[in-house]
């Protein structure tokens, strides 16, 4: 785990090297939590960091562990599942909050990553 822009970054894996991370990196990152409703590519990020698309790939997954679409998944989960236990607003809400952009997509990613729907998940929370 890794603090940028007083936003927590989850990194999957063991600790790597974090020399190519450089505060204009953290802060691409941050900004990407911060925006997680909006689309992302690799190569909009990439020029964010003036990085070609193959360094900015390299590096992220060499930093992070993963891709950066497996990545911006689980902040979307992530995000997704801090929404269902703090409010009580609609799927409907939580998914375009989430940038999962429908109810339909956070259900499909949540049963695949989570065997539970958004509905059930909060539930079993609230119950625990």
């Amino acid at each position: 785990m890794a603090a940028a822009a007083g936003v927590l970054l989850y990194l999957s894996g063991p600790p790597r090297t974090l020399w190519w991370l450089a505060p204009i990196a953290f802060a691409v990152l941050g900004w990407v939590i911060q925006h997680l409703d909006e689309a992302h590519s690799v190569d909009s990020l990439a020029s964010r960091v003036a990085m070609s698309r193959r360094t900015f790939t390299r590096r992220f997954r060499q930093t992070t562990g993963t891709t950066l679409l497996q990545w911006l998944l689980s902040q979307r989960l992530a995000r997704a599942r801090r929404l269902l236990e703090t409010t009580d607003r609609a799927v409907e809400w939580v998914a375009l909050e989430a940038g999962f952009g429908s109810a339909v997509s956070l259900r499909q990613h949540f049963a695949a990553s989570l065997g539970t729907s958004p509905t059930r998940y909060r539930a079993q929370f609230q119950a625990g």
